[in-house]
């Protein structure tokens, strides 16, 4: 029994576990280390169909000079009822910078409520409402820097912003996060824990009459 709970515990360890050296960027709750993403699914105001999906890949971190860099993806995927305007999101800690190529990023809007610390924006310049630009594809890098000697960020309470809702009028609104696609490794370790698993409770089962006979 005792062998039976200790590897169930690893095969649980081995499915939860993140490396320590994989400890520089989390991302809606996805832990990322250099080249690893993540997808964030949203959806819209409600009534308007409206969805999208915003893909990150962490190509790089120094944790020195406070530089992250990532490349992105940013989806319509219901092109049909909405144009895409922008997306947002706040960062821990406090972001002293950005730049990036694709779209118009901007420190420290105001047009999303909650103040947040960024915003990528259809329209080229430094007014998000605008959304001169807006269209169902948006894809290039983003540098964030932050205080030098940062030894992990995260970037959370992501937003984003439809334009000519088909539904609504053609008016724009703003969607939040429904839920996010697990990367193959994620998908891997967990399938590794769950064979570990049945594996210890398969042999307990076959250990239990031999044991029953000698008693």
């Amino acid at each position: 029994m005792r062998r039976v709970l200790i590897s169930a515990l690893a095969a649980t360890a081995v499915a939860t576990a993140t490396p320590a050296f994989a400890q520089q960027a989390t991302v809606n709750g996805a832990t990322l280390s250099s080249g690893d993403s993540t997808t964030i699914n949203f959806g819209g105001p409600a009534g308007s169909g409206a969805t999208s999906s915003l893909y990150l890949q962490l190509t790089g971190a120094n944790t020195t000079t406070g530089v992250y860099d990532f490349n992105y993806t940013f989806t319509n995927t219901n092109a049909s009822v909405s144009n895409l305007a922008d997306f947002g999101f706040q960062t821990d800690p406090i972001l002293m910078g950005i730049t990036g190529t694709g779209m118009s990023f901007v420190l420290n809007p105001i047009n999303f409520p909650g103040g947040y610390s960024v915003d990528a924006c259809a329209y080229v310049g430094n007014n998000c409402d605008a959304a001169n630009n807006q269209a169902d594809l948006f894809s290039g890098t983003m540098e964030l820097t932050f205080a030098g000697d940062t030894s992990s960020i995260s970037l959370d309470n992501f937003v984003v912003r439809y334009a000519s809702l088909s539904q609504l009028n053609g008016i724009s609104g703003e969607g939040t996060p429904v839920g996010s696609v697990p990367e193959p490794a994620t998908w891997g370790l967990m399938l590794l824990g769950f064979a570990g698993v049945g594996f210890a409770m398969r042999r307990s089962r076959k250990l239990k009459p031999a044991l029953m006979q000698i008693a």
